[in-house]
């Protein structure tokens, strides 16, 4: 089973690097590396009260040598994250990546300042690394607390609509069928009378497409395409067959007759739906038909 292990690093307790057990990595096989050791040994030396913690292991050196560094560097302060040093490339040459909020603040393009030279990778973290002011604890607590009260309005709005809308839709047809009483209340209590016609319009367009949908899922209807002079039509049970105009059955072609009348992606109530001028879907086929 896998362990996380640290391991302190080049005599120093503030300089640990992090491995899995489980990998091909031994202690023996970790370094910093030449690539950070004139960033993070100096830091560490000039701030004791810092730790480096370097994880996300690479091999380095020769092929055969075992040799693994760091890929990234996490610095705290007291249990304070102060930043983050990643190994990275600037076109084709291996670089510096340093990075946390007030870097990302200030970047136009991206989060982190990227330098190839040891000594600007050094001043950008004596610049940038400290532990947060008075002010920027504050702006942290607002943004915190902002996202909590932002996350529990949702998730209490969502915790109560859906047994609201469940109820509402238990009593959808009681209180469309008292539509006008409840309309006139709702008016008396400030709502605009504008919105009430599309309520009655939106609940009349779902009856007529849910009442099409629900045919369907019963298996009782047939979809009929018209191919030149030849209906073809596949039942959703399953049944398929072909005829002409005149050996249409009756009950048919009084449907597909009366699709023909609507406009393209358009539904009748009890009949079907209209997808186009050849393709239509017909409510309450049997096989009799």
């Amino acid at each position: 089973m896998s362990e996380t292990k640290q391991v302190l690093m080049n005599g120093r307790d503030n300089v640990v690097i992090e491995f899995h057990t489980a990998s091909a990595v031994t202690e023996e096989s970790i370094s910093v590396g030449q690539f950070w050791e004139p960033v993070i040994l100096w830091l560490a030396d000039k701030f004791p009260t810092w730790k480096f913690s370097g994880s996300h292991l690479r091999g380095a050196g020769a092929v055969g040598t075992e040799q693994f560094v760091p890929w990234r560097w996490n610095i705290t302060a007291k249990g304070e994250w102060l930043g983050k040093l990643t190994r990275d490339y600037y076109g084709n040459k291996p670089c510096y990546a340093i990075e946390n909020e007030r870097i990302a603040n200030k970047c136009e393009r991206g989060y982190s300042k990227k330098t190839v030279k040891s000594e600007n990778a050094r001043k950008l973290v004596l610049k940038n690394f400290r532990p947060k002011d008075l002010k920027e604890l504050v702006n942290e607590a607002h943004s915190l607390i902002e996202g909590q009260l932002l996350r529990a309005g949702h998730e209490s709005l969502s915790d109560w609509r859906r047994p609201y809308i469940e109820m509402m839709e238990f009593l959808s047809e009681y209180m469309m069928n008292k539509f006008d009483e409840l309309s006139k209340e709702a008016i008396r209590m400030g709502m605009p009378p504008t919105k009430l016609p599309r309520i009655q319009d939106a609940w009349e367009t779902m009856r007529i497409k849910q009442g099409v949908t629900e045919c369907h899922n019963q298996k009782d209807g047939a979809v009929v395409l018209i191919h030149g002079n030849t209906y073809a039509v596949q039942s959703d049970k399953g049944q398929f067959f072909t005829c002409e105009s005149a050996t249409l059955p009756a009950s048919l072609k009084r449907k597909v007759g009366m699709l023909k009348l609507l406009e393209n992606d358009n539904y009748l109530i009890n009949v079907g739906y209209r997808r186009d001028e050849n393709k239509f879907y017909v409510c309450n086929f049997t096989e009799a038909d």
